[in-house]
């Protein structure tokens, strides 16, 4: 009998905070995938505390918050704990959600191949551009370094994942995508809603400037001066972000009665406000950062 392939999926994305939630759920979504069709699949993640390995804990953070250190360690330290835990030569695939390039990151792709060159490494790009999807100083460091490092993936990646229209990115063959989901996460039937005498809009994110929630709030005072009361519409706007931007926006336009605002949740809590909902409400700005 044939051994199974086996593949590490690697997610540097700090599982405890509420903002990553839909990224989580992508990865599991896509890693479920890759096991139902045969593959062994090993999860490289972290959170608060450490990172792991499934469900084993192979690092302890030692410093008593996360954030303090963030910058540095992911940029640096990540990486030699990966190289210095992983037997690299266990693996016939290395799936890596992009986080931007640096030199850490070139070596860790540069040992897989010498040590392992028979293996594939997959990158997934989630956004492309992404050179505007964030903003700051320390933000234009990294693309800095990124733009510069960047030019050596072609040596190592042989596949680029992503959601979008590119044919390749960084001289590299693409594979395209649709976003990653679980099969039914919320345990919840699409069904007409019991709000009765108003339309209800729910949106969910992590709020960027990219997102438009700026433009959806424009658009719903417009139509409430047009409309006036002869159709009552209420949103309620769920995640976290720069949603404290739109706040005084809300209060000005006069939709603070229409309006509702609350912080990320589990996605178990979820389900009685999506089920409420009439209409989900997507990225509406998404040229912002140069997608198109």
């Amino acid at each position: 009998m044939m051994e199974k392939q086996k593949a590490l999926f690697y997610c540097r994305v700090n599982q405890s905070l509420s903002a990553n939630a839909g990224v989580v759920q992508k990865c599991a979504a896509q890693i479920k995938a890759l096991r139902n069709i045969g593959w062994t699949v090993d999860y490289f993640w972290l959170d608060d505390h450490g990172v792991y390995i499934n469900e084993k804990q192979i690092y302890t953070f030692r410093f008593r918050k996360f954030k303090m250190l963030k910058f540095i360690y992911f940029f640096w330290g990540l990486q030699s704990l990966f190289r210095k835990l992983i037997k690299i030569e266990n693996y016939d695939l290395f799936y890596f959600r992009y986080e931007l390039s640096h030199p850490d990151l070139i070596n860790t792709f540069k040992k897989i191949k010498n040590n392992n060159p028979l293996s594939f490494i997959v990158l997934e790009v989630p956004t492309f551009p992404y050179h505007l999807e964030k903003k700051g100083i320390l933000r234009k460091i990294q693309y800095y370094i990124d733009a510069h490092f960047q030019l050596e993936l072609k040596k190592y990646i042989d596949y680029i994942v992503h959601v979008g229209i590119q044919k390749k990115i960084f001289d590299i063959p693409t594979i395209r995508i649709t976003n990653g989901l679980l099969n039914n996460p919320l345990e919840y039937s699409i069904q007409k809603s019991e709000n009765g005498d108003f339309i209800q809009l729910v949106a969910i994110g992590t709020w960027a400037y990219w997102h438009g929630l700026d433009r959806l709030l424009l658009g719903f005072s417009e139509f409430k001066k047009q409309k006036g009361e002869r159709q009552n519409i209420k949103l309620k706007i769920i995640g976290d972000g720069n949603i404290v931007l739109y706040k005084q926006t809300i209060t000005n336009l006069g939709l603070a009665n229409n309006v509702e605002i609350l912080p990320s949740l589990p996605y178990k809590d979820m389900k009685e406000h999506l089920i409420q909902a009439d209409i989900g409400i997507g990225t509406l700005a998404i040229f912002r950062k140069g997608y198109k």
